[in-house]
């Protein structure tokens, strides 16, 4: 096949997909205006953890965040990446299994076993890390609460801001 035929079907796939992938953003938008008319539609069809998942969301946060230049917000998204990573060592390391040892003197694997503390295993990079499971818990609470302030700052901005709009 001719390279410069072979280049072209890629082009028009791609730019035919892109114009249908618009097409169901347009349909979707359709079903979202006016948001306050059909909460529960949005809440329990769009937006369900079974259609999207919570990594969306937040790219659609994001989204929002980038589409208003709202850059002091969006620096701060990164929390729910981390809180996320944080939910899923507790939601994927067995509660049983895991055991770290702490002994007495600490560096001294023979030393007298002081006690136990469960772990969980949280992906750091590309590679995985054993965190206590206390430590991780701690850590989960304090990042939740700062998400949970960040979604309501988000939230009352963009209230604020579509209030201006229909002005």
């Amino acid at each position: 096949m001719d390279e410069q035929i072979a280049l072209s079907q890629v082009s028009w796939v791609i730019d035919k997909f892109n114009n249908l992938e618009m097409r169901v953003s347009m349909t979707l938008t359709k079903c979202l205006v006016p948001v306050n008319s059909e909460y529960g539609f949005l809440q329990e069809l769009v937006f369900h953890n079974t259609i999207l998942s919570f990594g969306a969301k937040v790219q659609l946060i994001e989204r929002i965040l980038d589409y208003w230049s709202w850059k002091d917000l969006r620096k701060q998204t990164g929390k729910f990446k981390e809180l996320m990573k944080i939910r899923n060592a507790f939601a994927h390391t067995s509660t049983a299994k895991r055991q770290l040892l702490i002994y007495y003197p600490p560096d001294d694997e023979f030393g007298t076993p002081f006690g136990s503390e469960f772990i969980v295993e949280k992906k750091s990079a590309s590679s995985w890390k054993n965190v206590e499971r206390s430590e991780a818990f701690n850590a989960f609470k304090e990042l939740y609460e700062k998400c949970f302030d960040l979604l309501n700052e988000i939230h009352k901005k963009i209230e604020e801001n579509l209030a201006q709009q229909r002005n």
